[in-house]
């Protein structure tokens, strides 16, 4: 008799082990129903009377317990157990972070807040995780060129490092940007090209 079976000592129950999934649930009879994330990938002992199920940690601690679902292919999850969302960077965290990379990464920030309140908590972590791949005074001049060409976006600074337009001489465009009459999706095409033309260049000794 294994460990297990001694420690429940009954006949009247289903006992199993499941490993925990990355998504915090485990796999027991067609269905998969969660677990505190913090036992992902640890294996945890299981008795079930047909209704409901009892979950034990490996030290046969009780730490979660469902009831047991007729279907097929369901996710059971409770609240208590889903992940806690991280909390957005406050005002003073976001200008320290932005400031640490220069003052057009700052401007950037206080552009797109104005812009996009409902939306740039998300377009921020995509900025702030584009930075990690670049030194800072590569991120500044795209920070610059993106307010420059009024492009306060996370897909235009992509484009921009991706490109390495931050390279690549330009005059700062005219008041239309304000008036809504300047494309700068344009700009970054007639850029992109004159980058092409400049390689092309370069290769053929020209």
């Amino acid at each position: 008799m294994g460990e297990t079976q001694k420690y429940f000592k009954s006949q009247t129950y289903d006992i199993a082990k499941r490993t925990v999934n990355t998504y915090s649930h485990i796999y027991y009879r067609y269905n998969y129903y969660s677990v505190p994330e913090k036992y992902i990938s640890e294996k945890l002992n299981i008795r079930s009377n047909g209704n409901i199920m009892e979950i034990y940690d490996s030290s046969f601690n009780l730490i979660a317990t469902h009831e047991l679902s007729q279907l097929k292919g369901e996710f059971i999850t409770k609240e208590s157990h889903k992940p806690k969302m991280k909390k957005n960077p406050t005002d003073s965290e976001y200008t320290t972070m932005t400031l640490d990379i220069g003052e057009s990464a700052y401007l950037f920030y206080k552009r797109l807040r104005k812009e996009k309140p409902a939306s740039y908590h998300r377009v921020m972590r995509g900025v702030m995780s584009l930075s990690k791949g670049y030194p800072k005074e590569t991120m500044e001049l795209a920070f610059k060129r993106a307010i420059d060409f009024n492009c306060i976006s996370y897909s235009s600074l992509k484009s921009i490092l991706k490109n390495e337009l931050y390279n690549i001489p330009y005059d700062k465009p005219d008041s239309p940007i304000a008036l809504g009459f300047y494309n700068p999706l344009r700009a970054y095409d007639e850029m992109t090209d004159i980058k092409a033309d400049m390689k092309t260049d370069i290769m053929s000794g020209e």
